[in-house]
């Protein structure tokens, strides 16, 4: 809880709990204690540079060790590789640096659990053609654009389902 404006506080030890805004020990920060959390702690965030560091792939969760992106690597299956070539099956990442560090043209970041190279890691994947399910992605996965099919659902669910389509209709016209 903010103790309010006029109160003064002393930094909040590393692994402490906190809000976020608190000021932590060390240039730590107020992070979130696992991705799905609404618990925070203060901790540090790492950036790695090291070919084979332990990484951590949670979003901003208490002492995060992120490879760094911008010089190639990418944190696969827990460990820092220099891989974000863009390649086929190579590592991706999927968010913010997607247009500087994704992938190349005609594929795209896979992020789903079912990657056919990696579980845990997302990959670069031909993009899908039109009649494929492409899970509301908001196109990103497919040649053409993600849009939701009147009627259709995700077998085995009530989730509606989405198919990749030559346009951005569902009646394949231009409204």
């Amino acid at each position: 809880m903010n103790p309010g404006p006029s109160t003064c506080q002393a930094p909040v030890p590393e692994g402490a709990p906190c809000y976020q805004g608190q000021l932590c020990e060390g240039g730590g920060a107020c992070w979130l204690t696992a991705p799905d959390a609404t618990t925070r702690a203060c901790g540090k965030f790492a950036v790695l540079t090291t070919e084979g560091a332990a990484c951590d792939t949670r979003a901003l969760a208490v002492s995060s060790r992120m490879c760094d992106a911008t010089e190639g690597f990418a944190c696969v299956n827990g460990a820092c590789q220099r891989a974000l070539n863009g390649t086929l099956n190579a590592p991706c990442l999927a968010g913010d640096f997607t247009e500087e560090l994704g992938c190349a043209p005609g594929l795209y970041c896979d992020t789903s659990p079912t990657s056919p190279t990696s579980p845990t890691s997302p990959t670069c994947q031909p993009l899908k053609p039109a009649g494929v399910s492409c899970g509301n992605s908001g196109g990103w996965s497919c040649q053409g654009f993600c849009v939701q099919t009147p009627g259709a659902i995700v077998p085995g669910s009530i989730i509606p389902d989405y198919l990749c389509k030559d346009t951005p209709c569902a009646s394949g016209t231009w409204n």
